[in-house]
């Protein structure tokens, strides 16, 4: 018989492995989206859209909960709750995307930032998530670490607060709905593909498209858009079934110190002292924070 302590254990640890491993990949991305730097936004997104709903559509398919859809279908909050979810994610996708391309990347990363925070105080105010000390203490030194950038910034950028708000909002409806992984992101995918796949019949209509007039490899790309978009999300949304949304919170944080590290050692780009001070900050609230959820989890 399976102590129902050890399953908790267990189910807990397999969901910050699903978060770890979601914002790991998140983190790597920039190296992947560089290689369409030259397609414009919308399209982009527009492929995005098309692709993952492919991909989640053949999941379904051999997992055989295609039926299962029906099912969430009649219950009309969790239903609108998981479409909102999808054009929440598009969105977020729209603006960051535009961000990049009108060079104001340092917004985003700001936002990136400022997300956990937002996470933290959605899961305190809507889910009733408690804090011990430690973990109290914690989320003081990562305000602090995202007040030295605010500083630095001399103003709150309102693309650095639209993101974390919006990602925000989608992880809580997440651990509200708390559906199959498959079945919300092929329901959310669902509700904005016919957008997305028609503004891509137009592009290639109205020969502005990129799918088949840049090459093989850009066509493998935008294909794999599909891809590098779902499994990220679709390992998000097991992982936001099995832990708190504080602390998937803490681990966003993941994301934007790899990104900063390949945006340096990569890309060249600067790293400045307010960056480093910024970081040190963040970096002992995450600290502190593992350690509290080790004493947590030895006190189950």
């Amino acid at each position: 018989m399976i102590d129902k302590n050890d399953f908790v254990k267990s189910e807990k640890l397999k969901g910050v492995l699903f978060v770890l491993l979601t914002y790991l990949f998140w983190g790597v991305q920039p190296i992947f989206w560089k290689q369409l730097k030259h397609i414009d936004s919308i399209q982009l997104i527009a492929h995005r859209i098309f692709w993952s709903f492919l991909f989640f559509l053949v999941i379904l398919k051999y997992q055989n909960k295609i039926s299962e859809i029906k099912e969430v279908m009649k219950d009309k909050k969790k239903f609108g709750l998981t479409v909102f979810a999808g054009y929440l994610i598009s969105a977020n996708w729209f603006i960051y995307i535009y961000a990049i391309n009108t060079n104001r990347i340092l917004e985003t990363s700001l936002g990136y930032y400022i997300n956990p925070i937002i996470s933290v105080i959605l899961g305190m105010i809507f889910l009733k998530e408690k804090f011990n000390k430690n973990q109290i203490l914690s989320f003081i030194f990562a305000c602090l670490g995202v007040l030295v950038i605010i500083v630095k910034f001399k103003a709150l950028p309102w693309i650095a607060m639209v993101l974390p708000v919006m990602f925000g909002a989608y992880g809580l409806i997440k651990k509200l709905t708390n559906l199959d992984p498959v079945v919300s992101m092929a329901i959310e995918t669902m509700a904005i593909m016919p957008i997305g796949l028609g503004y891509l019949l137009f592009t290639e209509i109205t020969n502005v498209g990129h799918l088949f007039s840049d090459g093989p490899l850009i066509t493998f790309y935008l294909i794999m858009t599909g891809v590098v978009t779902s499994l990220p999300l679709w390992w998000f949304a097991i992982g936001a079934r099995k832990i708190k949304l504080s602390s998937i919170g803490f681990i966003q944080f993941i994301s934007p110190t790899i990104s900063l590290i390949i945006g340096v050692l990569i890309y060249n780009e600067t790293f400045e002292i307010t960056q480093m001070i910024s970081f040190g900050l963040i970096g002992i609230g995450i600290i502190i924070y593992i350690n509290a959820m080790y004493k947590e989890n030895r006190s189950l």
